[in-house]
């Protein structure tokens, strides 16, 4: 086991929803806790809504979180204020690549500057002239970018150039975290693998830690040692991809891996499962009814409305929360 760089505990985000504050709330993140290690890649999957973005929000210290904690290398950042962590020298090293590189990149701005910039802003060193030149003409460099290519603005660049401008700025103040949303969505078939094979390469060179947030399944199994499956604010289950993949203990998870095309389980074709019946309703939610309750087609006994199932170990690092695993 690696030491553990990230690690969330009972991480907690609740909105206001109402006109006073005694509420209701939208429970966005409900008592999650994960742990990336140093070198690992973790994937993060769940239908929209299911609060992988706030999650993603609160790690990179955008949002404070309404409880819990958030440590990186040892130390709580989570009660550093959102407001005050970009001045923070933690800031560097947990680094962002957005899901559309069109437009997460400055229009006014040419790639040398995009990526110049967090140099300049987070970093102490190679910031100014020559030294710039030459920090941003290696990271370029790193990601496959053409030096020719530096002087154009965003619109001048195809998708998968401006998704290297977007990683070479990532990489730029050299972060040991990197959260990767959605990174090839906006991206054509061909090119996304060809920005997959990057990032698995430089993960390799540079030792970094990746937290991946995606819909495609296939890109996580790829690029990712472990999974993180998130059900209405809530991990419903986590372990090693290859176990998760191949044999899924909760429902919910086996039907998310139902959708994907030509799935298959030791050869043979899986079963499409279809979820019938309404999402509940993540303000002010049961603390003792299953999230999943009303669209399981394993569980519905009384046992799933009165006690909440927790996480508990199915595995070698593989836990479920499902009472009739």
């Amino acid at each position: 086991m690696n030491p553990v760089l990230l690690e969330t505990i009972g991480l907690h985000k609740r909105f206001l929803v109402g006109k006073t504050t005694k509420g209701p709330y939208l429970h966005a993140v409900d008592d999650v806790s994960i742990r990336i290690e140093r070198g690992e890649s973790v994937g993060m999957v769940g239908e929209s809504g299911c609060g992988k973005s706030t999650l993603v929000r609160l790690v990179t210290r955008l949002l404070d979180a309404s409880e819990g904690a958030i440590v990186f290398n040892e130390r709580d950042i989570g009660g550093i204020a959102a407001k005050q962590f970009a001045r923070r020298p933690e800031r560097a090293k947990i680094q962002m690549v957005f899901q559309d590189p069109t437009d997460s990149l400055n229009p006014r701005y040419t790639a040398f500057d995009c990526i110049a910039e967090p140099v300049r802003l987070l970093t102490d060193k190679n910031n100014t002239g020559e030294a710039l030149a030459r920090r941003v003409a290696e990271l370029a460099d790193s990601v496959g970018l053409p030096p020719e290519l530096l002087s154009r603005f965003p619109h001048q660049l195809s998708g998968g150039q401006k998704a290297r401008v977007g990683i070479a700025r990532a990489l730029a103040p050299e972060p040991e975290l990197l959260i990767l949303d959605e990174p090839t969505s906006a991206l054509d078939v061909s090119v996304q693998a060809i920005i997959l094979q990057l990032l698995a390469r430089l993960r390799r060179e540079r030792g970094l830690s990746y937290l991946f947030v995606s819909h495609d399944l296939n890109v996580v199994r790829l690029l990712c040692d472990k999974v993180v499956v998130m059900y209405l604010g809530r991990v419903i289950e986590s372990g090693p991809a290859e176990a998760l993949f191949t044999n899924p203990r909760h429902p919910y998870t086996k039907a998310l891996l139902s959708a994907i095309p030509g799935a298959t389980v030791d050869g043979a074709a899986v079963e499409r499962i279809r979820l019938q019946g309404e999402v509940r309703s993540p303000i002010n939610p049961s603390p003792t009814v299953c999230r999943f309750y009303g669209r399981c087609p394993q569980g519905q006994g009384e046992r799933c409305v009165t006690a909440m199932p927790l996480l508990r170990e199915v595995g070698p690092a593989h836990s479920v929360a499902c009472h009739f695993d």
